[in-house]
């Protein structure tokens, strides 16, 4: 639903939340406390999307680009995964190959919501 809303209003929208729910500050240029962290991070990003064991992801145009290029839009942390990505091995093998990898499901969601990778379709012949 705030996806859809230009970026003034939805500003305008969270700032009015906020001052109604008594979060400190009373403009979105104050310093944040981690409530308001917290509300303005969940209506920006949402929540984190269901990732299954058996989910197969592939890289995008934009997630190939990265990984050839190194524009360095992103950290180091997520960029080694995104290299990993390959559309044959699931999120199972991952988390079975990757155990001190922390908050793997919270780095793919972050890959998807910037566009980097996609899930494979589920196959036809099921």
């Amino acid at each position: 639903m705030l996806r859809n809303l230009p970026l003034t209003l939805l500003v305008t929208f969270i700032t009015e939340l906020l001052a109604k729910n008594n979060y400190a500050g009373n403009t979105m240029t104050d310093k944040p406390t981690d409530s308001r962290k917290n509300l303005i991070s969940l209506l920006v990003r949402g929540e984190l999307g269901l990732i299954l064991d058996s989910d197969i992801f592939m890289r995008t145009s934009r997630g190939q680009r990265e990984a050839l290029e190194r524009n360095r839009e992103l950290p180091n942390r997520l960029r080694m995964l995104l290299m990993l990505i390959d559309g044959r091995r699931s999120v199972g093998n991952f988390r079975a190959a990757m155990t001190n990898y922390r908050s793997l499901d919270e780095s793919l969601d972050m890959l998807i919501k910037m566009s980097f990778i996609e899930r494979l379709p589920g196959r036809l012949d099921d």
